[in-house]
């Protein structure tokens, strides 16, 4: 531990530090301020990270469910008991992890997409002085809605039964949200 210690307050690391500090307090500063400007574009981005994260994860609770009941399916399982056997679905491949990057990256990649048109959109509204810069929020919105569609079909695979009444009423919320 003391050696860790050691090696991480060194001379060195604070010579490393402080080499070149203009530059990374310039850095620094430039990536505060878009960060400050891009505030909601960048919250945005977050939540939708946040909700593909839990999109996976109910998709790994879905599919373990799934082997579970492959190999007892006299048994019943309750959800805990699904995500207690996602490590046996891993190793079983019935989670595939390249399968699941690469959806992953691809939503993210899309929505990131989707929400930088949106922002720009929204921004040349402003320039114009239009009463209201709207895209924004209502991409994201509908966004969010499938997002929480997706999660609520994977619980209803998973016997989940609230899940299935859910979907009706965010379904109707994201119909009213497109007209």
């Amino acid at each position: 531990m003391n050696n860790i210690l050691h090696s991480f307050f060194s001379a060195d690391t604070l010579k490393n530090v402080m080499a070149d500090w203009p530059i990374k307090l310039a850095a620094s500063t430039g990536v505060a301020a878009l960060a400050d400007a891009m505030g909601v574009q960048v919250q945005l981005f977050m939540i939708f990270c946040a909700l593909a994260c839990l999109d996976v994860f109910t998709r790994w609770i879905a599919l373990a469910m799934r082997l579970h009941l492959d190999m007892y399916p006299q048994t019943p399982v309750t959800v805990w008991q699904a995500v207690k056997f996602i490590r046996q679905a891993h190793r079983w491949r019935y989670i595939k992890s390249e399968a699941m990057r690469n959806q992953f990256i691809s939503k993210i990649g899309t929505y990131g997409v989707i929400l930088l048109f949106a922002s720009l959109c929204d921004v040349a509204m402003m320039i114009a002085k239009a009463p209201i810069a709207f895209l924004l929020p209502v991409i994201t919105a509908v966004l969010s809605c499938t997002e929480l569609l997706s999660c609520l079909e994977n619980l209803s695979e998973c016997n989940v039964s609230v899940a299935g009444e859910l979907i009706a009423i965010v379904k109707k919320k994201k119909e009213k949200l497109k007209q």
